[in-house]
């Protein structure tokens, strides 16, 4: 008998009992549930069972995936449609979730374990989940429940070991370091998985032991000694707390004493009162943008800080820009790695815009 209309008798029978698995189940309800499991696959393979346990108490055919350290990514687009991306390739995973009960049970054990929550009026979500960034999107706004995955590294790559891996050659690298050490203010870009995050990470190392203030949507960037602290933006589905932009998270760092400002990544209307910290002295910091390169990156840029400041004229935030941002560092994928794509800074602001000009 094929595994999912063993699946199927195993949910009719949990049914039956009125027990149907939710995050919050008892223990007496789990053992009950245990022991129904066992009953229905006794005549299975010790590796078909731990499978089948997978289903109903775990991540079911995520559970591989989430243990292989070369799978930086997993995209679930339905229970039948897995993806995964190793080595820099995306593979679609022989294995799916063998019902869509157990499926929707699986998102609900996620999202209580990552303390997040998705409703008709809040459909989307973000946090962390053993070891991975969360993206889940939800109906109306998902045909259903659609899940997205990143690796989140333990610790960073020093720019040395970025360097070791072809990622740059020796003066690119040396000229990188003295952009830290000299505390310019430096933007990080680059495309979907291009390194912006990677890059983040290994900078910050060159910025030890330097107080720096994290600012993020969810915890990737690595918190590298005690002097650092994190804040976190806040979406509440519920509707019962007030949300946590990156805006007024940038406002209170202002008060706590920071050498430097880290912007996981700039999205929203918290581009302005970032540029403003850093042309008032706060030296040294650095932040990623999602852009193909420097000057789609400005340009990107000034529409951010016009969300924040519709009033302001588009002179003046231009020249706040040019004040503010000394370096820009393009990253890129190329095939299975990351390269550097390019070192910039601003080298003139004329009447139609920026004159951008290699380092």
């Amino acid at each position: 008998m094929k595994l999912d209309h063993i699946v199927d008798q195993i949910t009719d029978a949990i049914s039956q009992k009125n027990n149907l698995h939710s995050p919050h189940m008892g223990n007496t309800q789990k053992m009950d549930q245990t022991a129904i499991i066992k009953e229905q696959t006794q005549d299975l393979s010790s590796s078909l069972q731990q499978r089948v346990h997978h289903e109903f108490f775990q991540a079911g055919p995520l559970e591989p995936l989430l243990t292989d350290e070369l799978i930086t990514e997993i995209i679930v687009n339905s229970p039948e449609s897995i993806w995964f991306e190793k080595s820099g390739q995306f593979y679609k995973h022989s294995d799916f979730f063998l019902s869509r009960i157990t499926y929707n049970n699986f998102i609900h054990l996620l999202a209580d374990q990552a303390g997040v929550q998705t409703n008709y009026k809040f459909p989307f979500a973000n946090g962390e989940w053993r070891g991975f960034r969360v993206h889940l999107a939800s109906p109306p706004s998902a045909a259903e429940h659609t899940l997205t995955l990143r690796r989140l590294r333990p610790s960073a790559l020093h720019l040395s070991e970025l360097y070791a891996k072809s990622w740059c050659n020796s003066q690119q690298l040396e000229q990188i370091k003295k952009l830290v050490q000299t505390r310019q203010n430096i933007l990080v870009v680059g495309t979907t998985g291009s390194g912006k995050t990677t890059l983040l990470n290994s900078l910050v190392q060159e910025a030890l032991p330097d107080r720096c203030v994290f600012i993020e949507d969810t915890p990737e960037l690595v918190q590298s000694h005690d002097l650092s602290v994190r804040l976190l933006t806040r979406a509440d589905a519920s509707g019962a707390l007030p949300p946590i932009e990156q805006s007024d998270l940038v406002k209170q760092s202002l008060r706590m004493r920071p050498d430097r400002l880290i912007v996981g990544e700039i999205r929203g209307a918290e581009a302005k009162d970032l540029l403003l910290a850093l042309s008032t002295g706060h030296r040294g910091s650095m932040a990623s943008l999602h852009a193909d390169n420097a000057n789609e990156a400005l340009l990107r840029l000034e529409m951010l800080v016009l969300m924040g400041a519709p009033q302001w004229d588009l002179l003046t935030i231009r020249r706040l820009i040019q004040y503010s941002i000394h370096a820009i560092i393009i990253t890129r994928k190329d095939n299975d790695s990351w390269k550097l794509d390019g070192l910039y800074r601003i080298a003139s602001l004329e009447s139609f815009g920026f004159i951008v000009s290699e380092l």
